[in-house]
């Protein structure tokens, strides 16, 4: 072998090696994201901190000052979920685990007074249907726009929602439905 073919194999051994490595830190970071992906198609963070960071309103947030009109023409304000345990759920249309999870929520609301559990979900496509599966066991407010009063006032800042209530306090707010205290979902 001579001198030049030598170079050529030596250089064709660098670049093999160097796209070996590279190769390896393109896989690595594909199941870090994976990994991430796999969290937010599950609903979120469960109200931790992990890459979307904490869950708002957080855990001790008073209730803001609201007032809305239910799809029944009941009204839902600050003032009737200040008192005893209230639940409260927000969801999208356009959100996957948002319709996986209002049937659970759904359930969960059937166990309790619907003047207990309020369910808010965003306008849009597909929001008639979404409140019509929850009426009749929570009060349904559909709110209006991408950023509907209820959202913005709640600082929600993604679906779905679920927030646990003490006399107009939140005490606890996750994305996934094993997050609300396990003697409450039972």
């Amino acid at each position: 072998m001579n001198v030049v073919e030598l170079t050529v194999a030596i250089a064709i051994l660098i670049l093999l090696l160097l796209n070996l490595l590279l190769t390896y830190g393109v896989v690595r970071r594909l199941r870090e994201h994976g990994t991430r992906l796999s969290k937010v198609e599950a609903g979120g963070n469960g109200g931790g901190a992990d890459s979307l960071g904490p869950a708002s309103p957080a855990p001790g947030t008073s209730v803001p000052s609201f007032e809305a009109a239910a799809v029944d023409g009941s009204v839902v304000s600050s003032a009737t979920t200040s008192q005893g345990e209230k639940y409260m759920g927000f969801f999208s249309p356009t959100c996957a685990p948002c319709r996986e999870r209002l049937p659970e929520f759904i359930s969960f609301a059937q166990r309790r007074s619907p003047d207990d559990v309020v369910v808010i979900i965003q306008d849009g496509d597909g929001a008639s249907e979404m409140a019509a599966a929850a009426t009749g066991v929570a009060r349904v407010i559909i709110d209006d726009g991408p950023g509907g009063q209820l959202i913005e006032s709640f600082q929600v800042d993604r679906f779905p929602t679920l927030i646990a209530l003490q006399d107009g306090v939140v005490t606890t707010n996750t994305s996934i439905m094993g997050g609300l205290p396990s003697e409450l979902v039972r």
